[in-house]
């Protein structure tokens, strides 16, 4: 059961990659489909007229500055929960005689969803 907890979540922090690779890609020119059609989502919010707003999102809010920052903080939470889950649930990678196999799996699932994700789906 950890492991699929572990695939699932490794597959939506996958997902958020390929959308913040889009997002950034978008910025210099690029054409890619984002999850969000908004100024928030796509734009770039660095400039806040109320001087404590200002200081909220530059500081402890920054994940929520725009979608750029939203997806890579998403991602960073997803990938630490990985180890999280197996300490939780009292696992030790150690004792699986297969933890390479895992390991290649996992790191596989990662790239194939940031992968979909950033093409729209084509590779499908």
């Amino acid at each position: 059961m950890t492991e699929i907890i572990c695939i699932l979540l490794l597959t939506i922090a996958g997902l958020f990659k390929g959308e913040h690779e889009s997002i950034v890609h978008n910025k210099y020119g690029g054409k890619h489909k984002l999850w969000l059609n908004s100024d928030w989502w796509s734009g770039n919010n660095w400039y806040y007229k109320n001087g404590f707003v200002q200081w909220l999102m530059r500081y402890p809010l920054s994940m929520l500055k725009d979608g750029y920052h939203f997806t890579a903080f998403v991602v960073e939470i997803l990938l630490i929960a990985v180890p999280l889950v197996y300490i939780i649930n009292g696992d030790k990678l150690s004792d699986s005689p297969s933890i390479s196999l895992i390991v290649i799996i996992i790191y596989v699932m990662f790239g194939f969803w940031a992968n979909i994700s950033y093409h729209d789906g084509d590779l499908l």
